[in-house]
Protein backbone atom coordinates (compact mmCIF):
# COMPACT_ATOMS: atom_id res chain seq x y z
CA UNK A 1 0.00 0.00 0.00
CA UNK A 2 0.95 3.36 -0.32
CA UNK A 3 3.01 5.24 2.79
CA UNK A 4 0.15 5.98 5.42
CA UNK A 5 1.99 7.88 7.35
CA UNK A 6 1.70 12.05 6.99
CA UNK A 7 3.82 14.66 8.99
CA UNK A 8 1.76 17.95 8.88
CA UNK A 9 2.68 21.28 10.50
CA UNK A 10 0.62 22.47 12.60
CA UNK A 11 1.29 25.77 13.98
CA UNK A 12 4.64 25.14 14.54
CA UNK A 13 4.14 21.68 16.05
CA UNK A 14 5.06 18.01 13.29
CA UNK A 15 1.85 15.67 14.06
CA UNK A 16 1.95 12.19 12.64
CA UNK A 17 -1.04 11.01 10.98
CA UNK A 18 -2.21 7.39 9.99
CA UNK A 19 -4.38 6.07 7.68
CA UNK A 20 -3.67 2.42 9.35
CA UNK A 21 -6.35 0.55 10.07
CA UNK A 22 -6.23 -1.65 12.90
CA UNK A 23 -7.81 -4.52 13.24
CA UNK A 24 -8.68 -4.61 16.78
CA UNK A 25 -9.53 -2.23 19.45
CA UNK A 26 -6.32 -3.63 21.57
CA UNK A 27 -3.66 -1.56 22.04
CA UNK A 28 -0.83 -1.71 19.13
CA UNK A 29 2.64 -0.59 19.13
CA UNK A 30 3.71 1.66 16.10
CA UNK A 31 7.25 3.07 15.25
CA UNK A 32 7.68 5.84 13.24
CA UNK A 33 11.02 7.12 11.89
CA UNK A 34 11.81 10.15 9.60
CA UNK A 35 14.81 12.28 8.51
CA UNK A 36 14.20 15.72 8.76
CA UNK A 37 15.72 17.55 5.69
CA UNK A 38 14.39 20.96 7.01
CA UNK A 39 12.70 23.52 5.58
CA UNK A 40 13.99 24.29 1.83
CA UNK A 41 16.42 27.98 0.88
CA UNK A 42 17.18 29.50 -1.71
CA UNK A 43 19.22 32.20 -2.48
CA UNK A 44 18.40 35.03 -5.14
CA UNK A 45 20.57 38.17 -6.53
CA UNK A 46 23.28 35.71 -7.31
CA UNK A 47 25.47 36.68 -10.40
CA UNK A 48 28.35 36.23 -12.27
CA UNK A 49 31.21 38.04 -14.11
CA UNK A 50 31.73 37.46 -17.36
CA UNK A 51 35.33 37.67 -18.34
CA UNK A 52 38.27 37.05 -20.88
CA UNK A 53 39.10 33.36 -21.29
CA UNK A 54 41.66 32.06 -19.18
CA UNK A 55 42.00 28.25 -19.50
CA UNK A 56 40.20 27.56 -16.43
CA UNK A 57 36.80 27.53 -15.43
CA UNK A 58 37.12 29.25 -12.45
CA UNK A 59 33.88 32.09 -12.26
CA UNK A 60 34.11 34.86 -10.00
CA UNK A 61 30.81 35.93 -8.21
CA UNK A 62 29.04 39.06 -7.00
CA UNK A 63 27.84 38.26 -3.79
CA UNK A 64 26.52 42.11 -2.97
CA UNK A 65 22.92 41.46 -3.39
CA UNK A 66 22.07 37.89 -2.44
CA UNK A 67 19.28 37.47 -0.73
CA UNK A 68 17.62 34.20 1.44
CA UNK A 69 14.47 33.25 -0.20
CA UNK A 70 12.06 30.70 1.92
CA UNK A 71 13.12 31.98 6.02
CA UNK A 72 9.74 31.57 7.88
CA UNK A 73 8.94 34.93 10.12
CA UNK A 74 11.32 35.38 13.28
CA UNK A 75 13.70 32.95 12.76
CA UNK A 76 16.83 33.86 13.19
CA UNK A 77 19.05 32.44 9.73
CA UNK A 78 22.07 33.89 7.91
CA UNK A 79 23.37 33.22 4.72
CA UNK A 80 27.41 33.05 4.79
CA UNK A 81 29.10 33.47 1.57
CA UNK A 82 32.58 33.59 2.25
CA UNK A 83 33.46 29.91 1.41
CA UNK A 84 31.29 30.20 -1.86
CA UNK A 85 32.89 29.74 -5.14
CA UNK A 86 31.47 29.51 -8.64
CA UNK A 87 32.75 27.19 -11.76
CA UNK A 88 32.03 27.73 -15.70
CA UNK A 89 30.76 24.02 -16.86
CA UNK A 90 33.98 23.82 -19.25
CA UNK A 91 36.78 26.31 -19.97
CA UNK A 92 36.02 27.21 -23.34
CA UNK A 93 34.71 30.28 -25.28
CA UNK A 94 30.79 30.88 -24.96
CA UNK A 95 27.70 33.01 -24.38
CA UNK A 96 25.40 32.22 -21.40
CA UNK A 97 27.68 29.52 -20.13
CA UNK A 98 26.43 27.67 -16.67
CA UNK A 99 28.14 28.80 -13.64
CA UNK A 100 27.65 26.09 -10.58
CA UNK A 101 28.37 27.30 -6.92
CA UNK A 102 29.07 25.29 -4.02
CA UNK A 103 30.14 26.93 -0.12
CA UNK A 104 27.32 29.04 0.57
CA UNK A 105 25.89 27.90 3.95
CA UNK A 106 23.76 29.52 6.50
CA UNK A 107 23.95 30.27 10.43
CA UNK A 108 21.99 31.07 13.34
CA UNK A 109 20.17 29.88 16.09
CA UNK A 110 17.29 28.67 13.48
CA UNK A 111 19.55 27.37 10.95
CA UNK A 112 18.97 23.87 12.15
CA UNK A 113 15.46 24.08 10.65
CA UNK A 114 16.49 24.90 7.31
CA UNK A 115 17.80 23.28 4.28
CA UNK A 116 20.13 25.51 1.75
CA UNK A 117 20.27 25.07 -2.00
CA UNK A 118 23.66 26.18 -3.55
CA UNK A 119 22.08 28.59 -6.56
CA UNK A 120 23.30 28.45 -10.20
CA UNK A 121 23.92 31.63 -12.49
CA UNK A 122 25.06 32.05 -16.15
CA UNK A 123 27.77 34.42 -17.44
CA UNK A 124 30.08 34.39 -20.54
CA UNK A 125 33.55 33.65 -21.72
CA UNK A 126 34.80 35.80 -24.01
CA UNK A 127 38.19 35.12 -26.80
CA UNK A 128 41.41 36.22 -25.53
CA UNK A 129 43.17 38.29 -27.81
CA UNK A 130 46.85 36.96 -29.78
CA UNK A 131 49.02 39.09 -31.44
CA UNK A 132 51.60 38.04 -33.94
CA UNK A 133 54.99 38.63 -33.36
CA UNK A 134 58.46 38.26 -35.91
CA UNK A 135 56.49 39.12 -38.98
CA UNK A 136 58.17 41.59 -41.61
CA UNK A 137 57.28 43.13 -45.13
CA UNK A 138 60.05 43.56 -47.82
CA UNK A 139 60.91 46.69 -49.23
CA UNK A 140 59.96 46.35 -52.97
CA UNK A 141 60.75 49.19 -56.48
CA UNK A 142 57.94 50.23 -57.88
CA UNK A 143 55.63 47.80 -59.79
CA UNK A 144 52.48 49.74 -60.10
CA UNK A 145 50.19 47.18 -57.56
CA UNK A 146 50.02 47.61 -53.99
CA UNK A 147 50.94 43.62 -53.18
CA UNK A 148 53.61 43.41 -50.59
CA UNK A 149 55.83 40.57 -49.66
CA UNK A 150 55.39 39.02 -46.43
CA UNK A 151 58.24 37.60 -44.70
CA UNK A 152 56.80 34.78 -41.94
CA UNK A 153 59.70 32.25 -41.52
CA UNK A 154 60.41 33.93 -37.96
CA UNK A 155 56.27 34.44 -36.90
CA UNK A 156 55.63 33.70 -33.58
CA UNK A 157 52.36 33.30 -31.95
CA UNK A 158 51.93 36.04 -28.72
CA UNK A 159 49.55 35.68 -25.36
CA UNK A 160 48.71 31.93 -25.60
CA UNK A 161 48.25 30.51 -22.02
CA UNK A 162 50.86 28.03 -21.38
CA UNK A 163 49.00 24.30 -21.99
CA UNK A 164 46.43 25.50 -24.50
CA UNK A 165 47.32 23.59 -28.09
CA UNK A 166 46.79 26.85 -30.46
CA UNK A 167 48.76 27.10 -34.18
CA UNK A 168 49.18 30.04 -36.12
CA UNK A 169 48.32 28.68 -39.84
CA UNK A 170 50.71 31.38 -42.09
CA UNK A 171 49.79 29.59 -45.98
CA UNK A 172 47.16 32.15 -46.73
CA UNK A 173 48.77 35.50 -45.03
CA UNK A 174 48.82 38.57 -47.45
CA UNK A 175 50.11 41.71 -47.19
CA UNK A 176 48.93 44.51 -48.66
CA UNK A 177 50.32 48.32 -49.06
CA UNK A 178 47.82 51.80 -48.30
CA UNK A 179 48.27 52.06 -52.18
CA UNK A 180 50.83 51.74 -54.91
CA UNK A 181 52.62 54.71 -54.63
CA UNK A 182 56.44 55.38 -54.07
CA UNK A 183 57.19 56.47 -50.14
CA UNK A 184 58.86 55.42 -47.03
CA UNK A 185 58.02 53.38 -44.02
CA UNK A 186 54.64 52.72 -45.93
CA UNK A 187 51.32 50.73 -43.98
CA UNK A 188 51.22 47.56 -44.83
CA UNK A 189 47.91 45.92 -43.98
CA UNK A 190 47.89 42.15 -43.23
CA UNK A 191 45.40 39.59 -43.35
CA UNK A 192 44.64 36.04 -43.87
CA UNK A 193 46.96 34.64 -40.49
CA UNK A 194 44.76 32.60 -38.99
CA UNK A 195 44.37 29.81 -35.95
CA UNK A 196 44.17 26.06 -35.76
CA UNK A 197 44.31 23.59 -32.71
CA UNK A 198 42.04 22.00 -30.27
CA UNK A 199 41.98 25.33 -28.06
CA UNK A 200 42.37 27.94 -30.79
CA UNK A 201 38.43 28.25 -30.92
CA UNK A 202 38.99 30.55 -27.01
CA UNK A 203 41.51 33.22 -29.26
CA UNK A 204 40.99 35.86 -31.47
CA UNK A 205 44.29 36.55 -33.59
CA UNK A 206 45.19 40.81 -34.12
CA UNK A 207 46.92 40.35 -37.87
CA UNK A 208 49.66 42.20 -37.46
CA UNK A 209 50.71 45.89 -38.66
CA UNK A 210 53.58 46.39 -40.31
CA UNK A 211 55.28 49.11 -42.43
CA UNK A 212 57.38 49.09 -45.69
CA UNK A 213 59.30 51.32 -48.64
CA UNK A 214 58.37 51.41 -51.93
CA UNK A 215 61.22 53.06 -54.16
CA UNK A 216 61.00 54.53 -57.17
CA UNK A 217 61.19 52.64 -60.30
CA UNK A 218 64.50 53.44 -62.77
CA UNK A 219 63.72 54.96 -66.13
CA UNK A 220 66.09 55.25 -69.08
CA UNK A 221 66.17 57.23 -72.00
CA UNK A 222 66.66 56.30 -75.49
CA UNK A 223 67.73 57.56 -78.66
CA UNK A 224 69.86 60.62 -77.93
CA UNK A 225 72.62 61.24 -79.94
CA UNK A 226 75.14 64.01 -79.82
CA UNK A 227 76.47 66.41 -82.89
CA UNK A 228 80.40 66.14 -83.68
CA UNK A 229 81.88 69.37 -83.54
CA UNK A 230 85.28 71.42 -84.44
CA UNK A 231 87.21 72.48 -81.83
CA UNK A 232 86.22 75.58 -80.29
CA UNK A 233 87.39 75.28 -76.13
CA UNK A 234 84.11 74.06 -74.55
CA UNK A 235 82.79 71.21 -73.57
CA UNK A 236 79.26 71.92 -74.71
CA UNK A 237 77.58 69.63 -76.82
CA UNK A 238 74.28 69.38 -79.37
CA UNK A 239 72.14 66.85 -78.21
CA UNK A 240 69.47 65.14 -81.32
CA UNK A 241 66.50 64.86 -78.83
CA UNK A 242 64.07 64.26 -81.94
CA UNK A 243 63.94 60.09 -81.17
CA UNK A 244 64.51 60.59 -77.41
CA UNK A 245 61.67 57.90 -75.64
CA UNK A 246 61.48 56.68 -71.91
CA UNK A 247 62.16 52.83 -71.50
CA UNK A 248 61.15 51.32 -68.35
CA UNK A 249 57.48 52.64 -67.86
CA UNK A 250 54.82 50.51 -67.15
CA UNK A 251 51.79 49.82 -68.50
CA UNK A 252 48.85 51.92 -67.82
CA UNK A 253 51.41 54.80 -66.27
CA UNK A 254 51.26 58.10 -67.51
CA UNK A 255 54.89 59.44 -67.47
CA UNK A 256 56.09 62.05 -70.86
CA UNK A 257 59.25 62.86 -71.17
CA UNK A 258 60.18 66.76 -70.97
CA UNK A 259 63.35 67.18 -73.60
CA UNK A 260 63.10 70.91 -73.76
CA UNK A 261 65.95 72.16 -71.01
CA UNK A 262 68.15 69.31 -71.93
CA UNK A 263 72.06 69.84 -72.62
CA UNK A 264 75.12 67.80 -73.16
CA UNK A 265 78.62 67.95 -72.34
CA UNK A 266 81.99 66.39 -73.78
CA UNK A 267 83.64 64.87 -71.09
CA UNK A 268 86.86 67.37 -72.15
CA UNK A 269 87.09 70.26 -74.69
CA UNK A 270 90.07 68.52 -76.44
CA UNK A 271 89.55 67.21 -79.41
CA UNK A 272 89.15 63.14 -79.67
CA UNK A 273 87.35 60.51 -81.02
CA UNK A 274 84.10 59.22 -79.67
CA UNK A 275 83.97 61.39 -76.96
CA UNK A 276 81.75 61.22 -74.38
CA UNK A 277 79.07 62.77 -73.85
CA UNK A 278 76.97 63.32 -70.53
CA UNK A 279 73.42 64.67 -70.64
CA UNK A 280 71.44 66.39 -68.03
CA UNK A 281 68.00 68.06 -68.03
CA UNK A 282 66.07 65.83 -69.57
CA UNK A 283 62.81 65.42 -66.89
CA UNK A 284 59.72 63.69 -66.76
CA UNK A 285 55.95 64.75 -65.70
CA UNK A 286 52.44 62.89 -65.70
CA UNK A 287 50.33 61.63 -63.03
CA UNK A 288 52.47 58.62 -62.44
CA UNK A 289 56.09 60.60 -62.99
CA UNK A 290 56.48 60.37 -59.10
CA UNK A 291 57.04 57.04 -59.24
CA UNK A 292 60.18 56.63 -60.89
CA UNK A 293 63.44 58.32 -61.05
CA UNK A 294 65.02 59.33 -64.55
CA UNK A 295 68.79 58.34 -65.50
CA UNK A 296 70.15 60.79 -67.91
CA UNK A 297 71.47 59.38 -70.90
CA UNK A 298 75.19 59.67 -72.07
CA UNK A 299 76.11 59.48 -75.84
CA UNK A 300 79.31 60.04 -77.54
CA UNK A 301 80.62 61.73 -80.16
CA UNK A 302 84.00 63.45 -81.36
CA UNK A 303 85.94 66.80 -81.48
CA UNK A 304 87.87 67.80 -84.23
CA UNK A 305 91.17 69.32 -83.30
CA UNK A 306 92.07 72.65 -85.26
CA UNK A 307 93.75 71.77 -88.24
CA UNK A 308 98.00 72.74 -88.42
CA UNK A 309 99.92 72.33 -91.42
CA UNK A 310 103.46 72.33 -91.78
CA UNK A 311 105.96 74.21 -93.64
CA UNK A 312 109.60 73.97 -95.07
CA UNK A 313 109.70 70.28 -95.43
CA UNK A 314 111.38 69.38 -98.97
CA UNK A 315 113.06 65.63 -99.83
CA UNK A 316 115.68 65.45 -101.25
CA UNK A 317 116.26 63.81 -104.80
CA UNK A 318 118.10 60.37 -105.87
CA UNK A 319 119.12 58.02 -108.23
CA UNK A 320 116.49 55.57 -109.16
CA UNK A 321 117.42 52.82 -106.22
CA UNK A 322 114.15 50.13 -106.80
CA UNK A 323 112.34 51.60 -103.66
CA UNK A 324 109.94 53.77 -102.57
CA UNK A 325 111.64 55.55 -99.89
CA UNK A 326 112.49 59.28 -99.61
CA UNK A 327 114.82 61.35 -97.51
CA UNK A 328 112.98 64.07 -95.89
CA UNK A 329 115.05 67.75 -95.07
CA UNK A 330 113.05 68.75 -91.89
CA UNK A 331 115.57 71.02 -90.11
CA UNK A 332 112.98 74.30 -90.99
CA UNK A 333 110.26 72.36 -90.82
CA UNK A 334 107.55 74.96 -88.96
CA UNK A 335 103.75 74.98 -87.61
CA UNK A 336 101.25 76.87 -89.41
CA UNK A 337 97.60 77.27 -87.68
CA UNK A 338 98.78 77.52 -83.85
CA UNK A 339 96.59 79.92 -81.90
CA UNK A 340 98.59 82.66 -80.43
CA UNK A 341 99.63 82.03 -76.75
CA UNK A 342 99.14 78.47 -77.03
CA UNK A 343 101.91 75.66 -76.10
CA UNK A 344 101.87 73.60 -79.28
CA UNK A 345 105.35 71.76 -80.62
CA UNK A 346 106.09 69.70 -84.04
CA UNK A 347 108.25 66.73 -83.18
CA UNK A 348 109.88 65.22 -86.23
CA UNK A 349 112.01 62.29 -85.14
CA UNK A 350 109.72 59.97 -86.22
CA UNK A 351 109.07 61.44 -89.87
CA UNK A 352 109.22 59.71 -92.81
CA UNK A 353 108.77 59.91 -96.46
CA UNK A 354 107.72 58.29 -99.79
CA UNK A 355 107.84 58.43 -103.46
CA UNK A 356 104.28 57.51 -104.87
CA UNK A 357 106.10 54.95 -106.93
CA UNK A 358 110.02 53.75 -107.19
CA UNK A 359 109.94 54.79 -110.82
CA UNK A 360 112.49 57.78 -112.16
CA UNK A 361 110.41 60.27 -112.54
CA UNK A 362 110.84 64.50 -112.40
CA UNK A 363 108.53 66.40 -109.68
CA UNK A 364 107.40 62.92 -108.32
CA UNK A 365 105.10 63.28 -105.35
CA UNK A 366 106.61 62.41 -101.83
CA UNK A 367 104.15 62.18 -99.02
CA UNK A 368 104.69 62.25 -95.15
CA UNK A 369 104.22 60.40 -92.34
CA UNK A 370 105.26 60.18 -88.08
CA UNK A 371 104.99 64.42 -87.73
CA UNK A 372 103.46 64.37 -84.32
CA UNK A 373 102.57 67.46 -81.66
CA UNK A 374 103.35 68.15 -78.12
CA UNK A 375 102.92 70.44 -75.96
CA UNK A 376 100.40 71.65 -72.96
CA UNK A 377 97.69 72.64 -75.84
CA UNK A 378 98.65 69.90 -78.65
CA UNK A 379 95.22 67.99 -77.54
CA UNK A 380 93.33 71.09 -79.39
CA UNK A 381 94.92 70.74 -82.60
CA UNK A 382 94.84 68.33 -85.45
CA UNK A 383 98.21 67.97 -87.63
CA UNK A 384 98.07 67.46 -91.86
CA UNK A 385 101.02 65.65 -92.84
CA UNK A 386 103.00 67.78 -95.68
CA UNK A 387 103.65 66.77 -98.79
CA UNK A 388 106.87 67.88 -101.00
CA UNK A 389 108.09 66.57 -104.26
CA UNK A 390 111.61 65.37 -105.46
CA UNK A 391 113.21 63.72 -108.67
CA UNK A 392 114.59 60.27 -108.85
CA UNK A 393 116.60 60.35 -111.40
CA UNK A 394 117.73 56.93 -113.43
CA UNK A 395 120.97 54.63 -112.71
CA UNK A 396 123.61 54.98 -114.83
CA UNK A 397 124.44 51.40 -116.48
CA UNK A 398 127.99 50.71 -118.06
CA UNK A 399 129.16 47.42 -120.15
CA UNK A 400 132.29 45.53 -119.87
CA UNK A 401 133.20 42.45 -121.85
CA UNK A 402 133.17 44.02 -125.39
CA UNK A 403 136.02 43.40 -127.57
CA UNK A 404 136.88 45.05 -131.05
CA UNK A 405 138.25 42.93 -133.53
CA UNK A 406 141.10 44.20 -135.76
CA UNK A 407 140.99 44.67 -139.68
CA UNK A 408 142.86 45.97 -142.84
CA UNK A 409 141.98 49.14 -144.07
CA UNK A 410 138.81 49.09 -145.62
CA UNK A 411 138.15 52.80 -146.71
CA UNK A 412 135.24 52.39 -143.78
CA UNK A 413 134.81 52.99 -140.08
CA UNK A 414 132.87 49.94 -139.27
CA UNK A 415 134.48 47.49 -136.70
CA UNK A 416 133.60 44.28 -135.71
CA UNK A 417 132.81 43.36 -131.91
CA UNK A 418 132.76 40.49 -130.14
CA UNK A 419 130.17 40.37 -127.66
CA UNK A 420 129.89 36.99 -125.95
CA UNK A 421 131.54 38.63 -122.90
CA UNK A 422 129.66 41.48 -122.15
CA UNK A 423 127.81 42.33 -118.73
CA UNK A 424 126.10 45.10 -117.31
CA UNK A 425 127.35 47.09 -114.79
CA UNK A 426 125.29 48.92 -112.14
CA UNK A 427 122.18 47.19 -112.26
CA UNK A 428 119.79 47.69 -108.99
CA UNK A 429 119.73 44.34 -107.34
CA UNK A 430 116.55 42.34 -107.86
CA UNK A 431 115.81 44.34 -111.24
CA UNK A 432 115.69 42.40 -114.70
CA UNK A 433 116.86 43.74 -118.05
CA UNK A 434 116.60 42.59 -121.15
CA UNK A 435 119.34 43.46 -124.05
Amino acid sequence: VANPYEIRNKSGNLLLYTNVILGTSAPKSVEVRYVHTGIGLTISGLTASSRIYNGTTAATLNLGSLVLVGVQGGDDVTLVTSGAIGTFTNKNVGNGKTVTTYGFTITGADADKYSLSQPATTANITPVGLTITGVTASNKVYDRTTTAILNTGNAALSGVIPGDLVTLVKTTATGTFANKNVGTSKTVTVSGFSLSGTDGGNYTLTQPSLTASITAASLTITGVTANDKAYDGTTVATLNTGSAALSGVISGDAVVLGTSGATGAFDSPLAGTNKTVHTSGFTITGTDAGNYTLVQPATTASIFGITLTISGVTANNKVYNGTTAAVLNAGGATLAGVIGGDNVTLNTTGATGTFNNKNAGSGKTVTTAGFTLGGTDAGKYSLTQPATTANITRAALTVSGIIAGNKVYDGTTAASIATGSAELNGVVPGMQLLW
